[in-house]
């Protein structure tokens, strides 16, 4: 357990990354809103 509990804390701050990117592809049209919350709930999960 500990080993995962740590390896989600450090992935944190990569979701954040990863959620900056989608955000930016979503604001740049290169993917569309639904494409968006399906690819964040995926980061999230």
């Amino acid at each position: 357990r500990r080993a995962a509990g740590t390896e989600g804390g450090s992935g944190g701050s990569d979701h954040v990354k990863d959620l900056a990117k989608l955000a930016e592809l979503k604001d740049k049209g290169a993917i569309n809103a639904e494409e968006y919350e399906q690819a964040k709930a995926k980061l999230l999960a």
